[in-house]
């Protein structure tokens, strides 16, 4: 077997694993880098408004990423 399909956690292939963190990355990068440069003179809203739709949607991506990955 190669190492590519060794499991890396709990029967998570490593690819697959590093894809998951890759992703986190960028979107902890998304979290930072757009209210300190497009959003910085939001008012009212917009910025909250940002926060809370990044953070839903990121909360759904894991969701099903951890539902098909690591709940076969």
């Amino acid at each position: 077997m190669s190492s590519e399909h060794k499991d890396a956690i709990k029967g998570v292939p490593m690819r697959r694993l590093k894809y998951f963190i890759m992703v986190s990355l960028i979107m902890i990068v998304m979290h930072y880098l757009v209210p300190y440069t497009i959003l910085l003179n939001a008012t009212n809203f917009a910025l909250f408004a940002y926060w809370v739709l990044l953070v839903l949607f990121w909360i759904v991506v894991t969701s099903i990423i951890v539902e098909r990955w690591w709940f076969k």
